[in-house]
């Protein structure tokens, strides 16, 4: 009989997380895997999904856990909040900015494939109902990957 009063009182929300990385994140994930590459000197690899062109809202998972924690503090139920970085980044300038900026090896200049397809999150909604701002980016969430040592690295 507690379980179902506790059951009624419990409040839900749906969420729609976008693409958000951090330390934490396994090896099989996106980024990860590609400073695994870019470590070990992959550059055909590195070429194949640089040709790829694909592009995607990717975030830091600080943010995405700040803005978690500000709608359980503000107790608010919403429908369908979006949570992401609001911009549009291309997974070639990731693999530009580790190639040069921490393994010290020449951009990738290559033709690549056309890319359309690609969703951005409005995030509006969660700046306004919690007063939410983005404070990291994607490459920051890269060099704190780097800086601590895990698996994939």
């Amino acid at each position: 009989m507690k379980f179902l009063k506790r059951k009624k009182n419990l409040k839900f929300c749906n969420l729609i997380l976008f693409n958000h990385d951090s330390e934490f994140r396994k090896s099989s994930f996106l980024i990860p895997r590609l400073i695994s590459l870019a470590k070990k000197k992959n550059i055909i690899s590195l070429k194949k999904i640089y040709k790829e062109n694909i592009i995607g809202d990717f975030s830091h998972a600080h943010d995405i856990c700040s803005a978690i924690y500000l709608l359980i503090k503000k107790k608010v139920c919403v429908d369908r909040l979006i949570l992401s970085s609001g911009k549009k980044t291309e997974v070639n300038k990731i693999i530009n900015y580790l190639l040069t900026r921490h393994f010290h090896l020449k951009k990738i200049s290559i033709l690549v494939k056309k890319n359309n397809k690609y969703i951005i999150g409005n995030n509006s909604l969660a700046k306004k109902i919690l007063n939410w701002k983005i404070k990291k980016n994607v490459f920051l969430a890269i060099d704190d990957m780097l800086k601590i040592k895990s698996n994939y690295i």
